[in-house]
């Protein structure tokens, strides 16, 4: 199978390419190019291979030939074939795909950076399998997995405050103020490795003993890597000869045969764990710390990523290749330069929680007498001071509560896995109820809802899968989870505000009550308690004998992360205006808005709008027309379709947030507008009596201007995308009213909030809405009460050479034709816009690089993207514009469109009305 390392190796030495291959469930190893399944390697033995045939040199069938059995392949897709055979029939096969398979690979490579959303990765145990079949040592890129590939760091400046390479002189003055003694944490941990390093064979084997040790708190915290079920390796033969074997091992005295060692054990054992023992997350905290234990000559057990990074850039420097295990072995060697061998083992336990300080200490000031270092309690220093602060949504974005759900994250983590290779929401909730969630299909769509909305979940064509954070979750780090939870969820940090004046606990009632005080609108414990059951679960809220609640170490970190001042919902904070709601506040002043040069500036420099065609005059006016009047902020952009309306809307918002230095992605909605909105909920949203609890539902520009309301001294930019395709005056009319009169905008009945949702809010004085427009047959005419309050702007005129020159990938004769057809359409106004003239570009090009001659690419490329355009009824512009396009595309060689148009010269002149579709 030399064939199949082959090309995993080249693979891997393709960067971008980082998720060829991937473990799933079931133990069987995918390697997967592209969007199709590759090969797939069965437990039972079988393997399944699939192939897009187009990028065989030979018919599939000849490809299978002489495999010694008679089933024929399968259709999977179109032009995707899919055959299952024995494992053994691969050397035969392999060397026939070796082209088809390289081929694939460099396909993925191009197209991987535009495909958001496709996050397969290779896990350590993937690795191992492909290595044990094939018998070659393959590389270990960078996949973004904090805990198991660091990618390596740039050496650091020496001026970079407190993170630079400590000098031999800065690391002794640490060593010679650092006193283990004040340390119970120190102690604890000395005392379990000194227990497992002196065990005799069936002690250590003793299920008790295993217990212990995969569970050495006092070394470490795995964070929520604790959750993690690993008791099957308890009892696991294989396991316990391989963790037995790491106390009585010699290491290489090299350092990197050393971490390559180690790692190799490491890789083994996590192989065992997945595929031999079906543990559903890798425990790689876990794990770690376990090693840690076992091999304390070269690990240290820091097993948090921010804090190896800070200790590896004060000891090293630059981070190792190879991950956590190569930074810790370094770390180690390190120490042992500069302070010499270790005598004892304590004196090994003692280096390693040395490591912990240096990473959460300034340097020692060389010359004067230093302060002692206080050591932290039990656990192990947090991380926090080197973390940023978190930032918080505005109150009027974030979430209120969350669903509950049996299991809680770790239902949570059922779905991101459920959603690895791409599921739609109904195949999702049907694969984690089948893997035995007891919830409805409403209640896990929820879920699946909120794990999109907090950017855990990517949708791409339909499909979800996790984001990168999401996976890190699926390694068992839920940092991202808790992270995700306190920004964009209003309760949890409150949860810990309360509970961090309180070490000793405070009752769960009196939290309880004192949560719902902040926050009226949930009128019963329901909510709060779900918040309590999350955090208990997810480890920083631990429940106390008599029935308190108490923060962990784990949650006092994450508190150390939240802003001085949480946000609050305005009903607790504001005085009402009379006759408005609790959401509008006496604030009136108007959002500054940047120069127009300032502006200018950042959009022509910025790499997103650099390619953009856009003159300086229309930019000039979009400005001016959305920023002149100091509360009414609304646009029409009208025009041809294809000409950048909406790109230009968008690039506007973005390149205004980058001058403010604020985040586009919390300040734009980009809504499409669809023909069924009869009403304002499709913008609004609307009141849902039939959930489980009676509760609003909240729709993307409801939720843009809830934020508007929170944050009245930032912009937020509402585009509505064709927005006539349903009548303006129907969706639109409760903002339309409130931006005249300044009344509040009603959303619902109920007196208090629901789900979030005030009553009503006051108009947004920062909010800037806009719609782009095309007027055909399929749309509606706006009424004088819309046009009255918008300044539109029209785009027509289209600027082809500027475009074809921003292009990288051109092909002059097209180019031309294109702007002679263009000529030649506007006076009757049928020409087309930038898309169309792109679109014909890209498949002109593309069927040149399949084979096909260049006149009959251009004539299929116009035939099918210009010519559908026209249209129209007697006119003398639209008979001369047919005829003179009809002459240039004879000129050009496109016989096919010539002769289209010729025809519909003819129906023109003998029926008064022509169009393509006839």
């Amino acid at each position: 199978m030399g064939c199949l390392a082959d090309v995993i190796a080249r693979a891997h030495s393709l960067g971008p390419a980082r998720w060829v291959l991937t473990l799933t469930s079931g133990s069987a190893l995918n390697l997967s190019v592209g969007q199709f399944l590759v090969l797939r390697f069965q437990d039972n033995g079988d393997a399944k291979i699939a192939l897009v045939e187009s990028a065989l040199d030979a018919p599939v069938t000849a490809v299978f030939a002489d495999l010694g059995t008679s089933s024929e392949p399968f259709a999977l897709a179109p032009e995707v074939v899919v055959r299952a055979l024995p494992a053994e029939a691969l050397a035969v096969l392999l060397p026939r795909l070796r082209a088809a398979l390289e081929q694939a690979v460099d396909r993925a490579a191009k197209t991987v950076a535009h495909r958001t959303g496709y996050y397969s990765y290779l896990s350590p145990g993937a690795l191992a399998l492909v290595e044990a079949e094939t018998g070659r040592t393959l590389p270990r890129p960078d996949y973004g997995i904090v805990d198991d590939a660091s990618p390596s760091a740039s050496p650091l400046p020496p001026d970079q405050g407190d993170d630079h390479r400590w000098s031999d002189a800065e690391l002794l003055e640490a060593w010679r103020t650092f006193d283990p003694a004040t340390a119970p944490w120190i102690a604890d941990g000395a005392r379990l490795v000194t227990e497992m390093a002196a065990a005799d064979e069936a002690t250590f084997t003793a299920r008790a003993t295993q217990q212990r040790l995969w569970s050495g708190r006092v070394v470490a915290s795995a964070g929520m890597g604790e959750a993690i079920n690993v008791s099957a390796a308890f009892d696991d033969p294989e396991i316990l000869r391989r963790l037995d074997g790491l106390r009585h091992r010699e290491w290489p005295s090299d350092v990197d045969d050393c971490a390559r060692a180690i790692q190799a054990e490491f890789d083994a054992v996590m192989v065992r764990l997945i595929t031999g023992l079906g543990v559903r997350a890798r425990p790689t905290a876990k794990l770690l710390r376990t090693f840690a234990i076992l091999v304390p000559t070269h690990l240290t057990g820091l097993l948090q990523s921010d804090a190896r990074a800070k200790a590896v850039r004060r000891l090293l420097g630059r981070a190792p290749a190879g991950g956590a295990i190569a930074e810790q072995v370094q770390i180690r060697a390190r120490l042992r330069s500069v302070l010499g061998d270790e005598a004892t083992l304590a004196e090994h336990v003692r280096r390693s929680r040395f490591a912990w300080r240096i990473q959460a200490q300034p340097p020692p000031v060389l010359g004067s007498i230093a302060p002692p270092i206080t050591t932290p309690p039990t656990p192990p220093p947090s991380d926090a001071p080197d973390a940023p602060r978190l930032e918080l949504w505005p109150i009027g974005r974030q979430y209120r509560g969350v669903g509950a759900i049996g299991g809680y994250a770790g239902t949570w983590r059922d779905i991101l896995r459920a959603a690895l290779p791409g599921q739609s929401v109904e195949v999702l909730v049907d694969e984690v109820r089948a893997a035995g969630v007891s919830a409805s299909a409403k209640t896990i769509g929820y879920s699946v809802s909120r794990l999109y909305g907090m950017e855990l979940l990517v949708r791409e064509g339909g499909l979800h899968r996790p984001s990168p954070e999401g996976l890190l979750i699926l390694d068992g780090d839920d940092a991202p989870l808790v992270e995700r939870l306190l920004v964009s969820t209003y309760g949890f940090a409150q949860l810990l505000r309360f509970l961090i004046a309180a070490p000793n606990g405070l009752p769960k009632q009196e939290l309880i009550a004192r949560i719902r005080q902040r926050y009226p609108a949930w009128n019963s414990d329901f909510v709060p308690n779900v918040l309590v059951a999350f955090f208990v679960d997810l480890g920083l809220i631990e429940v106390l004998p008599n029935d308190h609640l108490r923060l962990t170490e784990y949650g006092v970190q994450w508190h150390a992360r939240l802003p001085e001042v949480l946000p609050d919902p305005a009903v607790a904070a504001t005085t009402p205006v009379a006759g408005l709601s609790p959401s509008s506040t006496t604030v009136v002043a108007t959002v500054a808005a940047p120069s127009f040069d300032e502006l200018k500036t950042a959009f022509r420099d910025a790499a997103e709008t650099r390619a953009f065609v856009l003159d300086d005059g229309t930019l000039r006016s979009l400005h001016v027309a959305w920023t002149c009047h100091p509360s009414k902020h609304f646009i029409l952009l009208s025009g041809l379709s294809g000409t950048g309306k909406t790109a230009v809307l968008r690039h506007y918002a973005h390149t205004w947030c980058r001058v403010r230095g604020l985040a586009p992605k919390h300040h734009l909605a980009v809504v499409a507008v669809s023909p069924d909105w009869h009403d304002p909920s499709g913008l609004l949203g609307y009141f849902n009596p039939l959930h489980e609890d009676p509760t609003y539902q909240i729709e993307p520009a409801l939720q843009l201007l809830l934020a508007a309301d929170a944050d009245r001294a930032n912009p937020y930019f509402l585009v509505l995308d064709e927005m006539n395709l349903a009548r303006v005056e129907r969706y639109l009319a409760p903002l339309l009213s409130a931006m005249e009169t300044g009344d509040p905008i009603a959303l619902h009945a109920s007196p208090e909030a629901v789900n979030g949702v005030p009553p009503s809010v006051a108009w947004p004085r920062n909010l800037f809405l806009a719609g782009t427009v095309n007027m055909d047959e399929s749309t509606h005419a706006f009424s004088d009460k819309v046009l009255d309050r918008a300044f539109t702007l029209e785009f027509w005129d289209v600027d082809l050479p500027r475009f074809f020159e921003r292009r990288s990938q051109r092909h002059p004769a097209t180019e031309a034709c294109l702007m002679a057809l263009h000529d030649a359409l506007r006076p009757a106004r049928r020409h087309f816009g930038y898309r169309t003239a792109g679109e014909v570009l890209d498949f002109t090009l593309g069927s040149l690089g399949a084979g096909e001659s260049e006149p009959n690419a251009m004539d299929l490329a116009v035939f099918s993207k210009v010519l559908p355009r026209l249209r129209g009824d007697q006119d003398p512009d639209l008979q001369r514009a047919l005829k003179l396009a009809s002459e240039i595309a004879a000129q050009h060689g496109l016989t096919r469109s010539a002769e289209k148009l010729r025809v519909m010269q003819q129906r023109l002149q003998a029926t008064g009305v022509t169009r393509f579709w006839s």
